[in-house]
């Protein structure tokens, strides 16, 4: 079975969240270290002025460390993640359904009310998509097969997740979406390079209706 991504496609930083994390992280955590820093009691003989100045110097240093080494430490294991996502297996398996003939798919996660995404994978068969969610969502989330009919999809288009409260702070740029439509039901799923994967679904669309 055809990815209609690769698996780099995955890795690639489009929001520019992992640019901008040791930023965030590196002022999160020394301003943390500092308010913490000067709740407590000084050292004996330090001056309240001196415990105040060392305190922000520490916090500052830790601050500079923590976001330097940040991408060091969880970018690799972000990204052993998205391989297994990628590849399936295990807690992310997403069994092929049945009922059709399918030849591609798209690992994607599907946005739900709020700030909910449920991962799966996006089947493309020869009379419709199915949607299978990952084995190791939540209960609650792990629904049956969700079944998009050709004949039924009005349009596909790309789309930019709107953000909000901490998300605006975290990303420069906002996740792509790949949004179907079809009367008045959407479907959107978080895709890297959305715009890229627009014409291909939509021609797999009109092809097979």
């Amino acid at each position: 079975m055809t990815g209609m991504l690769p698996v780099e496609a995955y890795y690639w930083d489009e929001t520019g969240l992992w640019r901008r994390l040791p930023y965030v992280t590196g002022m999160l955590s020394g301003a943390c270290m500092i308010v913490l820093g000067l709740l407590t009691t000084s050292e004996p003989g330090m001056t309240p002025l001196g415990h105040v100045a060392t305190t922000v110097l520490t916090g500052l240093i830790a601050g500079f460390i923590f976001g330097a080494t940040w991408n060091v430490s969880f970018r690799p294991f972000h990204r052993r993640l998205q391989e297994k996502m990628y590849r399936g297996g295990g807690m992310f398996t997403a069994p092929v359904p049945t009922g059709d003939e399918f030849d591609r798919r798209l690992t994607c996660t599907l946005r739900k009310q709020g700030s909910l995404g449920i991962s799966g994978v996006l089947y493309f068969g020869q009379l419709g998509m199915t949607y299978v969610t990952h084995r190791g969502n939540r209960a609650a989330h792990r629904r049956g097969p969700i079944r998009i009919p050709y004949s039924g999809v009005d349009r596909v288009q790309s789309e930019w997740l709107p953000l909000s409260g901490i998300r605006r702070l975290l990303y420069p740029t906002p996740p792509s979406v790949l949004a179907i439509v079809s009367g008045d039901q959407t479907w959107r799923f978080v895709v890297p390079r959305a715009a890229e994967i627009e014409p291909q679904v939509a021609e797999i669309v009109q092809a097979r209706v």
